[in-house]
């Protein structure tokens, strides 16, 4: 009986702490997760599906344009934001935060909320900035309301992470030049 209650704590371990330690940054069911001093970056993308009893008499999706973005803390403060003069058409926006303050200082870990104001609405994403020296236990933290898309008929604009690809690593070793 007791060599089942070590099994089931040793499996409750491995499935509540490994992810951690695999992950440095994700997006997914874990949530969106950044390491600390990692570039963050974000598009926001136009797309239309059609389908029958919508948009028969709507006009077609136009492309939506992006008028500046902020980066904000839990509380709603602020920490770092651009504004466009001019608004700048979706297709050709490219986000970068490379978590600072407005003060060129690294922001802490935790979590914070990804603001960006559109000709269609404010889109939002909640993601957390994690320390990959520290053992980071609370992966269901990142719990924040946010907007990460907006439809209108078969018309989409989502705000997306912009996620560098990869090194090829097979099974036991890296081989960077075999990704195109």
């Amino acid at each position: 009986m007791k060599r089942r209650w070590v099994w089931l704590g040793v499996v409750l371990v491995v499935v509540a702490v490994v992810p951690q330690l695999a992950l440095g940054a994700s997006s997914g069911l874990l949530g969106d997760r950044f390491s600390v001093g990692e570039l963050v970056q974000f598009r926001v993308v136009d797309d239309s599906t059609w389908w029958w009893g919508c948009c028969c008499c709507q006009p077609a999706c136009g492309p939506s344009d992006v008028y500046g973005w902020r980066v904000a803390d839990l509380c709603g403060v602020a920490v770092y934001g651009m504004t466009y003069e001019v608004p700048m058409p979706a297709t050709v926006f490219l986000g970068s935060w490379p978590q600072v303050n407005y003060d060129g200082m690294q922001v802490a870990a935790g979590t914070y909320i990804l603001y960006v104001d559109t000709s269609v609405g404010t889109l939002s994403r909640c993601f957390r900035i994690v320390d990959p020296c520290c053992l980071n236990l609370c992966w269901w933290c990142v719990s924040c309301h946010a907007t990460s898309c907006f439809t209108n008929c078969g018309c989409t604009t989502s705000l997306e992470w912009v996620v560098p690809e990869p090194e090829c690593c097979w099974p036991f070793w890296c081989v960077p030049s075999c990704c195109p």
